[in-house]
């Protein structure tokens, strides 16, 4: 069995990261108000699981890296475990057969939304993008919708259930945003 610095070293070789770039930050489910359908310990944000229907929920919740169930909140934590670990973790658990390419592809996606995570407040998942809690009158592009933000839905939620699924549940909201660019 490999040794853990010959681990380290063959994922510093297939995900291009050094050990002078752990830690970083990366997003852990803050709690379980919401949507929270993940009862792991410790849940951090695994890849995002959008597909052609955000609506049932993959455009607007976290997916947890560990077991795959969704959640609504998330906080910046500093992280020493490789993101490329992370990632093939989460992506072997979804059924993706082992591909480094792949890996390599997903975890620098996964990097770039991070990398807009400051270190502190909570976070939500809004079409493919990680979002402060507290973004207020804006408008952003996602992966499928042109969104209009005046109070983020997942803020909402907090004051009166039910806001998250009546608002982004709905595939007529994701339909009237719908990005004209995409197919």
């Amino acid at each position: 069995m490999a040794s853990i610095k010959q681990r380290w070293e063959g994922w510093m070789e297939v995900f291009g990261r050094r050990s002078d770039e752990l830690p970083y930050v990366h997003l852990e489910r803050s709690s379980r108000d919401g949507v929270c359908l993940c009862e792991c310990p410790r849940a951090l944000v695994g890849m995002p699981g959008q597909m052609d229907c955000p609506w049932c929920g993959c455009g607007w919740l976290f997916n947890c890296a560990a077991c795959g169930r969704s959640f609504t909140y998330a906080k910046p934590v500093w992280i020493s475990m490789p993101l490329g670990q992370i990632v093939e973790q989460d992506m072997l658990a979804r059924g993706w057969k082992h591909d480094p390419s792949a890996f390599a592809a997903a975890a620098e996606g996964m990097a770039e939304m991070l990398s807009k995570v400051e270190g502190n407040g909570e976070y939500v998942y809004l079409d493919g993008l990680f979002l402060p809690l507290q973004t207020r009158n804006t408008e952003v592009q996602g992966t499928s919708a042109n969104h209009k933000i005046t109070v983020l839905p997942h803020l909402l939620e907090r004051r009166m259930p039910g806001t998250l699924e009546s608002v982004l549940g709905d595939g007529k909201y994701w339909w009237d945003n719908k990005r004209q660019d995409v197919e």
